[in-house]
């Protein structure tokens, strides 16, 4: 991994809440089994987490189950000061827009902040094998 990502990168990954660096591991591993030559998609993987902040366990249950129910908890997510618990849950649906302005910052390739912007995009065969990924580990 250390050979991988730039400093920056890393930096931001190291930011990241141990269970989000693990689970972010799962899936890089996961995407050089399925696209071992493609190491923007390798990178994105590592980093398509970096936008979502350091939800608590609260939040982070509250965020499955209204995805689950397809409950829509936020009228305007911008307008959410991020530092309550709705804050929280508006940052956690921004996180692919968030994460790749981060990644912008950090002077990423174009195409590893391209991935992370459009995860689940089924326009963009990268963007979408990374949710699929994503959603199985």
């Amino acid at each position: 991994m250390n050979a991988l990502l730039s400093e920056r990168e890393l930096q931001l990954f190291r930011r990241m809440a141990p269970p989000d660096q693990a689970h972010s591991l799962a899936v890089f591993r996961r995407l050089t089994e399925v696209a071992p030559d493609n190491a923007d998609l390798h990178r994105a993987g590592l980093l398509h987490d970096v936008g979502k902040g350091l939800p608590s366990l609260t939040q982070r249950v509250a965020y499955v189950l209204i995805n689950a129910t397809r409950l829509t908890p936020l009228a305007d997510p911008g307008r959410i000061v991020r530092r309550n618990f709705r804050g929280g849950l508006a940052a956690m649906a921004r996180q692919a827009e968030v994460g790749a302005r981060f990644l912008e910052v950090a002077g990423s390739r174009s195409r590893v902040v391209e991935i992370v912007r459009k995860q689940g995009d089924p326009e963009d065969p990268d963007a979408a094998l990374l949710a699929r990924i994503d959603g199985q580990c």
